[in-house]
């Protein structure tokens, strides 16, 4: 996996996830629809455009909406008015759910599209600090990021094949690579800042 795959599961997922907003209740008027269903034996349908619940003290812990351009989305409050949770389908098809933290920042973020699955992770400061992903041709693969954004560990492992673990520095230059040839059998790489090598084997 490159730099450039987790930069582009970074911005899908960011791009992708709208939180959703709370409406007013806009419940259709009963109408010969309705009767005609009833009297076919059908439980009559109830056609809104965005729901609001509510606990006994009558404040809002969730809505239920979808936005002019085609998101529909489920949003649940905690007793501050923060939301803490997110769960919506893109007018594109990505399902997306979001995880928040006391002041609303993602914690967790998890997004499928197209066959591609996403996992992302941020700090309390609202900064990505892990992720993993499935690419379409079959490798997988996990990052690590330091506080500055900064990768510093990545851990793929391609569709046939051996797993491959890099480190990084904090100039992002790789110094150690271990993984596994196609024959199985390990190898264990160690760079300096310059990129020479100091050590190999086999």
């Amino acid at each position: 996996m490159t730099k450039r795959d987790c930069l582009l599961v970074a911005g899908c997922l960011l791009a992708g996830f709208i939180g959703g907003r709370l409406a007013d209740w806009a419940f259709p008027r009963s109408g010969a629809g309705a009767q005609e269903a009833a009297v076919a034996g059908k439980a009559p349908a109830l056609t809104v455009s965005s729901l609001s619940l509510v606990d006994n003290a009558g404040k809002v812990r969730g809505s239920l909406g979808v936005t002019p351009d085609g998101l529909a989305a489920l949003t649940l409050f905690d007793l501050k008015d923060t939301p803490r949770a997110r769960l919506c389908v893109t007018s594109g098809g990505a399902s997306v759910l979001g995880l928040c933290d006391q002041k609303g920042n993602y914690g967790a973020l998890l997004r499928e599209a197209n066959g591609r699955p996403d996992f992302m992770i941020f700090d309390k400061d609202g900064k990505f600090r892990a992720g993993a992903c499935v690419l379409e041709n079959g490798q997988s693969g996990f990052v690590v990021l330091d506080k500055n954004q900064k990768e510093r560990a990545w851990l793929s492992a391609p569709a046939e094949g051996g797993p491959d673990l890099s480190l990084f520095d904090q100039q992002m230059k790789r110094r150690a690579d271990l993984g596994m040839d196609a024959s199985g059998k390990p190898v264990l790489t160690l760079t300096n800042e310059s990129g020479k090598s100091l050590f190999s084997a086999p």
